[in-house]
């Protein structure tokens, strides 16, 4: 988009070009003008995580199944009416977001929750906005063999991921969800290097 007037469109040079495009990309991809995009919450002990990913509900129904605010305000007019999603990106252990429908309009440029987390608490942080209330822990990352083998171990358990193609998306941690509630474990779906040695001796007769 031409953010300057001048008649070209030079997203690399001009900074209201650019800012001006990604607004045009972010209102193609549904965003919803007045509403937030995600906003912290703490869960109680015994939650549902398997709930993750899942439903879409007004923030009253999170708020009855125990979801409550991180930073303890009340939603907006705006928000409370918004359908919403829980998301743990970094499982039982990290922080927990209920994502409004502005957090997939990012995700139409890249459906990443990574990234779209990246964005979002971004534009918080530039717009005021504190840090998080619960601390992101620790994380390891995965090699591709480990990803490639929890997906595999997944499929021979009888857990579908889809193709074991190494990308932890949706559906593998849809399958391994379904796994960890079939082994009394919290089903947050996260893939930790735990849950790849946990998922590596179920297949091999070791668990």
């Amino acid at each position: 988009m031409d953010g300057n007037g001048d008649g070209r469109r030079d997203i690399w040079s001009s900074a209201p070009d650019a800012l001006a495009s990604a607004a045009n990309l972010l209102a193609k991809g549904g965003w919803r003008r007045g509403e937030g995009w995600a906003r912290e919450v703490i869960l109680p002990a015994g939650f549902d995580y398997g709930l993750a990913e899942g439903p879409r509900e007004a923030p009253s129904w999170w708020q009855a199944k125990g979801a409550r605010r991180a930073d303890g305000r009340t939603w907006r007019d705006a928000d409370a009416a918004a359908p919403a999603a829980l998301i743990l990106p970094s499982g039982a252990g990290g922080p927990a977001f209920l994502v409004f429908p502005n957090h997939f309009a990012i995700r139409a440029y890249n459906n990443s929750i990574a990234y779209a987390l990246a964005v979002g608490l971004l534009a918080d942080g530039l717009t005021g906005g504190g840090p998080l209330v619960t601390a992101w822990p620790h994380e390891t990352p995965l090699s591709l063999t480990e990803r490639l083998d929890a997906q595999t171990a997944l499929a021979r358990l009888g857990f579908n991921p889809g193709a074991a193609d190494g990308v932890v998306g949706v559906g593998t941690r849809q399958a391994l969800r379904a796994w960890q509630r079939s082994r009394g474990m919290a089903a947050d779906g996260y893939l930790s290097p735990d849950m790849v040695r946990r998922l590596r001796a179920a297949t091999s007769g070791g668990g």
